[in-house]
């Protein structure tokens, strides 16, 4: 059996940068999940008792992601950017029990920052 769930593409880049879909499959054997950033959505092919169950965690990994935008100077922004910015912020997530990540606004140039992020013990409560 094959599913699909639709889920906006910043909340699936940060679930593809958790290797969410690898944690999924894991705890999974008969089940394969996908990314797919292009379509935004998540494939989850296996038998059709396990495909429940691993939609609620997909489902409730995405209720439970915090999304921030910050205005910030494009000083701030350029520290952020960089490797040590980058090094830091990671540093100070990881001391929070936080899986999170920085998105930057290129495209449109604007001064601000998306921080999008998950309690790693909400993490851990999944059912998966």
């Amino acid at each position: 059996m094959t599913t699909f769930i639709d889920i906006p593409r910043m909340r699936l880049q940060f679930l593809k940068d958790l290797e969410f879909e690898k944690e999924l499959q894991t705890k999974n054997d008969d089940t394969q999940v996908s990314i797919i950033l292009d379509k935004e959505q998540v494939k989850i092919v296996g038998p059709a008792e396990t495909i429940p169950k691993v939609s609620v965690a997909v489902y409730q990994a995405v209720a439970n992601m915090k999304e921030i935008n910050l205005e910030m100077s494009q000083i701030a922004i350029t520290m952020l950017r960089g490797r040590q910015g980058q090094a830091f912020m990671k540093d100070q997530f990881s001391a929070n029990n936080l899986q999170a990540a920085l998105s930057f606004d290129v495209e449109n140039k604007a001064n601000v920052v998306v921080v999008m992020g998950l309690n790693t013990d909400v993490l851990k409560k999944l059912p998966i």
